[in-house]
């Protein structure tokens, strides 16, 4: 990913339009960048304490 489009993602975060931004680029991102930010928002909503919430919507995209 560019500097300039991990910076372009930051704001992103901060304007609560990362869900778009990934969803838009995410092919334009290597592995470890994807990796980087599935781990920082998977903290962030271990704090949260939010998993069920992931793992409902996960549940409807896989269709399980």
């Amino acid at each position: 990913m560019r500097e300039n489009m991990k910076e372009e993602f930051l704001k992103a975060i901060e304007e609560n339009r990362a869900y778009d931004f990934v969803a838009q680029n995410y092919y334009k991102m290597s592995d470890e960048e994807l990796k980087d930010i599935a781990l920082e928002a998977l903290y962030a909503v271990i704090e949260s304490n939010d998993l069920e919430s992931v793992a409902d919507e996960l549940r409807d995209r896989w269709e399980c």
